[in-house]
């Protein structure tokens, strides 16, 4: 069965993450969470159904989306995007994210994941997602990837 994707914003977690940040941050925070919400609607089930093509057959009934504000990488447990001004990365990111926690192999070497499992997989997905007026996206995906 397909997870439903549940895109969701706290002041705790964010807090958490970034003491810097207050209230008039965190309701910016939540307007992008809304935008990007409607990206999510928009490709999420296709993305989790092309993933379970790919890889594994998903365990959850519900998978949470977190979106923060803060200086950290995006992580797959819990679900954490990491906001960026463009929504259209943060679909990239996602779905990067999405194939770590459908993957359930273990690797020795901690990149091995990536070369073996998430990249193929990204690619298969985004080849099949046909995204149009993604370019700059991409140019900030593969960017911030290389780091």
């Amino acid at each position: 069965m397909i997870p439903r994707l549940k895109v969701r914003y706290s002041y705790v977690y964010n807090k958490t993450l970034n003491k810097d940040i207050d209230i008039e941050m965190f309701n910016k925070l939540r307007e992008k969470s809304i935008q990007f919400n409607e990206l999510v609607e928009k490709y999420g089930n296709k993305v989790l159904k092309l993933i379970e093509k790919e890889n594994e057959k998903w365990k959850d009934l519900e998978i949470p989306i977190y979106i923060v504000m803060a200086r950290i990488k995006s992580f797959s447990d819990p679900l954490t995007i990491n906001s960026r001004k463009n929504k259209k990365t943060m679909l990239l990111v996602l779905i990067h994210e999405l194939i770590h926690v459908n993957t359930r192999k273990k690797f020795k070497v901690a990149s091995a994941v990536h070369d073996f499992v998430v990249t193929p997989i990204f690619n298969k997905v985004i080849e099949q997602l046909n995204l149009k007026d993604f370019e700059e996206a991409f140019e900030e995906y593969y960017q911030f990837n290389k780091k």
